[in-house]
């Protein structure tokens, strides 16, 4: 049932994923959060439902967590397409930047097409702003960093030897859990070129009915200028990502568990 679904959310948008080329249109598969405590269980249900659905524009949400990372290694070199999440740092970036061209590099050895391989990272920005203070607008900084960073790693030799093959490591800013009010100061800020904005249903219908929706990428001396407006906070980022990655399973658990009481009432009556 559940790869029915899939196939037939992955048909709706498959048009959009061929127009563009791969970049969009993307169906996106979360996992029972008790699952993602295990590595194997993860890949053998990732590669279950990867074969059953069968398209190419199918997407596996997969934590970047110590025990996920050579799971995300495993499923790239499997070629099943991934959204490495919980990507705070530059250090947990890093990471995910190197699973990924190890997995495209075994696609390589084996004489194997990379270019229709395709990874994301996830940064939460409001759940960074809200560990410390939404005012702080930290995220956005952290965002800047994390993008700048990205660009340095494109100069990577091992990049540079698959460039041209291979689909750049692409950063999504996850912005879904910003109030709709709150939403454009991050919107205005995040057009950065090749990345994402992922927003809640709420934000995207309100920022369509007034037009607001930028149209074309701002250009990096308005970032530059937007960001010199941004106070900074020193904080120990590692501690801090340790403990948003702890939150985020913790929450995701709890609403995973909610959902099945809900579901299971629902069969009762």
């Amino acid at each position: 049932m559940l790869e029915r679904d899939l196939q037939l959310a992955a048909d709706l948008l498959k048009q959009v994923h061929s127009q563009t080329q791969g970049r969009e249109g993307y169906v996106q598969v979360d996992f029972p959060p008790q699952a993602l405590l295990q590595a194997e269980t993860v890949i053998a249900e990732a590669q279950k439902i990867w074969q059953e659905v069968g398209w190419q524009n199918l997407m596996l949400r997969i934590p970047a967590t110590p025990i996920m990372l050579p799971v995300i290694e495993q499923l790239i070199g499997d070629r099943i397409n991934v959204n490495a999440t919980f990507v705070f740092s530059q250090r947990t970036y890093e990471q995910v930047f190197d699973i990924y061209l190890s997995g495209l590099e075994r696609l390589i050895q084996q004489g194997k097409s990379v270019n229709d391989v395709v990874c994301f990272t996830s940064f939460s920005i409001g759940r960074l702003d809200a560990a410390l203070h939404p005012l702080t607008s930290f995220g956005i900084t952290q965002a800047k960093t994390l993008y700048q960073h990205s660009q340095n790693c494109c100069q990577n030799a091992r990049w540079k030897a698959l460039q041209g093959r291979a689909n750049p490591l692409r950063l999504v800013w996850d912005c879904t859990d910003i109030q709709p009010q709150d939403a454009w100061r991050y919107i205005q800020v995040l057009a950065f070129p090749g990345t994402a904005i992922l927003l809640s249903k709420a934000t995207l219908e309100m920022y369509q009915e007034v037009s607001l929706l930028p149209m074309s990428v701002i250009g990096s001396e308005r970032v530059e200028q937007m960001l010199t407006n941004f106070p900074l906070v020193a904080i120990s980022l590692d501690e801090l990502v340790d403990q948003l990655v702890h939150e985020e399973m913790t929450r995701s658990l709890n609403a995973f568990d909610q959902l099945l009481d809900e579901i299971a009432q629902k069969r009762m009556r």
